[in-house]
């Protein structure tokens, strides 16, 4: 979209840049801050439950659902108005939402041991599915059959079918599964284990473990490119590295050295970039994923956790937990561009989508093709006597056009105006009419008109019946 600036009345095209929601949830202050990105400034800050860990945006970019983990809610807010339109009530400990493809619903961990299913129509709890011990993340598969779940305490992962909202799978895994996420190809699920210090593939045709990959120490987060090509995990401990996973090797063919306790790491929407938060030296590394090696760092407040870029890739705004304030980062520079202050302990964030497509325009109707007129007219009237009574009849032959649509009938009148019907002929019979009881020695004048199945009609055809 452009502009126009008049200066001395020329016209200077200036690039309007799109204008998202960013969503945070403030631990500390059990609120969310509404960061408009045209203006990087708060304009609402919404009051949730307590301790609201996680978030999550439905696809239409319409509602926000924010877990609060110590009230067991789910604050449910209308991004129309920035205001708590339900507050469903879940019990336990819930943790981490995920919304499907489609925006219909919600599926939440529970670290007591369940997901939580919501109804994105009535804001309703619709479900609770008994998984493995202490659940933390989820995935949704891009087709939105199936989500796969990470149990901590037990090692494995369950897989849930949507439609029936069961577990139809449980996977061994590696020691303390922690992180889930799905190729965006919908091929392959990736499990970081926290303590085998590696990460398991499962292939979701099979729903088994194909791979193990080791990694330098504990994995925790992962960011997967556009193309399914490359995971990029955070590893952090001891390491303080990003590991490159090549999808189709299962292998890692890259360490890059970052910050001091790596933690989220996205990638940009055209893969070119990944950005991954340091926890504990206050910055963010930004790793080139064609040389995958750090191009930058950029500094940023006390412990950030969290990051999210806007879906046209221009901003990545950080959440600086220990701070209370939200940094911006220009992608196209990798610098700071604003400091924002929000709530008290900033954690998880969300932005919202990008506005649907619309449809494009019906296509124009196909133009309108009139029937040809019939051709070959021939009349000549006839008498039939019958004692004392004679009935002169005008006889009208003709034959169907060579070209345009199918005829259907042809409709025979007696006036130019076309108003004196006198008779249809089918245009699968003989192409004959008679009418009868005309005078002897008058001159009659026939208009005979085409017309197909959808009315569509032709000129006249005009016959002269000579006595």
């Amino acid at each position: 979209m452009y502009k126009c600036i008049i200066i001395f009345l020329f016209c200077i095209p200036t690039l309007l840049l799109a204008e998202f929601s960013v969503y945070i949830g403030n631990l500390g202050s059990s609120d969310t801050s509404v960061i408009n990105t045209g203006t990087d400034s708060v304009i609402a800050t919404t009051p949730v439950g307590v301790l609201p860990s996680f978030l999550a945006i439905t696809p239409d970019g319409s509602k926000v659902y924010v877990v609060n983990g110590l009230s067991a809610t789910v604050s449910v807010i209308q991004v129309a108005t920035n205001t708590v339109v339900a507050t469903i009530p879940l019990g336990g400990i819930p943790l981490f939402p995920a919304v499907t493809p489609d925006g219909s619903r919600v599926y939440i961990t529970n670290t007591t041991g369940f997901v939580n299913v919501i109804d994105t129509a009535t804001n309703s709890l619709i479900a609770t599915i008994p998984v493995g011990a202490n659940p933390n993340f989820l995935a949704i598969t891009p087709d939105g059959t199936s989500v796969y779940v990470a149990n901590l305490q037990d090692g494995t992962v369950s897989l849930i079918n949507t439609a029936s909202n069961s577990v139809i799978a449980t996977i061994p895994v590696g020691t303390t599964p922690n992180y889930v996420a799905i190729t965006p190809d919908g091929t392959k699920v990736y499990v970081g284990n926290r303590l085998s210090f590696d990460v398991s593939v499962i292939s979701t045709a099979s729903n088994t473990v194909i791979a193990t990959v080791p990694v330098e120490d504990t994995p925790l987060f992962f960011a997967i490119t556009p193309n399914s090509a490359r995971v990029y995990v955070s590893v952090t401990n001891a390491s303080d590295t990003v590991q490159v996973i090549d999808t189709a090797l299962n292998a890692v063919i890259a360490t890059i050295p970052v910050g001091n306790d790596p933690n989220y790491i996205i990638i940009t929407p055209n893969g070119s970039k990944a950005y991954v938060v340091n926890l504990f030296s206050n910055n963010v590394s930004v790793i080139s994923t064609a040389s995958n090696s750090v191009i930058a760092t950029v500094p940023v407040g006390a412990n950030p956790r969290f990051l999210a870029i806007t879906p046209d890739g221009a901003k990545v705004y950080v959440t600086d937990g220990g701070s209370s304030s939200v940094t911006v980062i220009d992608v196209a520079s990798d610098t700071v561009l604003t400091t924002i202050l929000v709530g008290n302990t900033p954690s998880f964030l969300a932005i919202t989508p990008l506005p649907p497509t619309p449809p494009p325009p019906p296509p124009p109707p196909p133009p309108l093709v009139t029937p040809q007129a019939p051709i070959n007219l021939k009349g000549k009237q006839t008498a039939n006597r019958f004692l004392s009574q004679t009935d002169f009849i005008n006889v009208l032959t003709w034959s169907a056009p060579q070209s345009g649509p199918v005829i259907e009938q042809y409709v025979i009148y007696r006036n130019a105006a076309l108003t004196r019907r006198v008779g249809t002929v089918k245009a699968d019979r003989t192409l004959r009419f008679k009418d009868h009881n005309r005078k002897e020695h008058t001159l009659y004048t026939y208009y005979i008109v085409s017309e197909d199945v959808a009315g569509n009609r032709s000129p006249p055809a005009v016959i002269v019946v000579k006595p």
